[in-house]
């Protein structure tokens, strides 16, 4: 067993079956939140019984604000490319994982539920962007030069 680096672990979104990084990405968060149901009957004598009876998954990547280029190779989605999925409303499919050949990976479908720049007079320009999970995420393996 080994310990992974962060920067093994990427965040992109396939795009028509192109991977497409987002550019200038610093960090991701992966959130996995259970979905509990509660239930109490006279019985239970006041205990609270809880079931798992689903979950719900949530991403976000912060990082530095990237514009477009003459030179670009067009795998790295820019701050434009961002705030357009972000206002077109539609799902998107996920990559999430290493991205060299038998890496472990999640793919799944997920929402943009907030985009957020931050700029001051002394530093780079930032973004934030949240997505939300709308089906299950199913595990996979990267195969190279597929």
């Amino acid at each position: 067993m080994k310990t992974a680096f962060g920067y093994n672990i990427l965040f992109r979104i396939d795009d028509a079956g192109v991977e497409k990084y987002l550019a200038g990405t610093t960090a991701n968060t992966f959130n996995i939140t259970p979905e509990v149901k509660e239930s109490i009957t006279k019985v239970d004598k006041g205990f609270k019984k809880a079931k798992v009876t689903g979950y719900g998954y949530e991403f976000s990547a912060e990082g530095l604000v990237m514009l477009a280029e003459d030179g670009d190779t067009g795998d790295e989605l820019t701050k434009a490319d961002i705030i357009s999925l972000a206002t077109a409303g539609g799902e998107l499919n996920f990559i999430y994982g290493g991205d060299q050949d038998g890496d472990a990976v999640l793919k799944g479908k997920v929402i943009v539920t907030g985009y957020s720049e931050n700029s001051d007079s002394e530093n780079e320009a930032t973004y934030s962007v949240n997505f939300r999970g709308v089906e299950a995420f199913t595990p996979d393996t990267v195969v190279a030069g597929v």
